[in-house]
């Protein structure tokens, strides 16, 4: 597979295991940072650990239940965002999305930009009627991006997060396909 152009800037490098000696350190260097808003640092704890985590969605990727990648940023990775129906597999027809970008790579417009080419790729799949996004309600700035995008808020979800040992209430935000279409 090959990149997929976001614009001139951006653009997202499918999976591949070879990337966990480049993920994994960015992921280290941020990770006090990421740890309350992103899932990933509890699940990767060293380069192995990436390489098998990458493997596994280098894999799901060749059967398109994953899209997007990592984030490559004027020729540096930067993140990562990408659909995924696993863990939306019970319905069938929604996929949800998730990012995360290095807190030195904040703010520019840089994850807003990529969502929107996943969030259309996840349309352009057969079968995907629906788009989840979500972030943890007090997480402004994530929010942001998605109401950016233009997703409308499902609901919040009280108490639905763990970040380490704190409990955190869920912003949900969906997109069905007209309005994506639409927009």
């Amino acid at each position: 597979m090959s990149d997929i152009v976001v614009d001139p800037d951006i653009s997202l490098r499918p999976y591949t295991p070879e990337h966990a000696e480049l993920l994994s350190p960015l992921l280290e260097a941020n990770r006090a940072y990421l740890e309350p808003w992103v899932r990933l640092p509890g699940l990767v704890a060293d380069v192995e650990s990436y390489r098998n985590v990458l493997s596994e969605l280098q894999e799901r990727q060749s059967r398109g239940e994953v899209g997007g990648g990592s984030i490559v940023y004027r020729g540096e990775l930067v993140g990562d965002v990408n659909f995924d129906g696993g863990f939306w597999a019970s319905t069938g027809h929604a996929v949800g999305i998730s990012y995360w970008i290095t807190e030195k790579f904040q703010g520019r417009g840089i994850v807003t930009r990529a969502c929107e080419r996943v969030v259309t790729l996840a349309f352009e799949t057969p079968g995907i009627a629906k788009v989840e996004l979500s972030a943890a309600a007090h997480n402004k700035r994530s929010r942001r991006i998605i109401e950016r995008l233009g997703f409308r808020l499902d609901g919040v979800l009280r108490s639905e997060l763990k970040r380490r040992d704190d409990l955190h209430d869920l912003a949900v935000y969906s997109m069905l396909r007209p309005e994506w279409l639409a927009r």
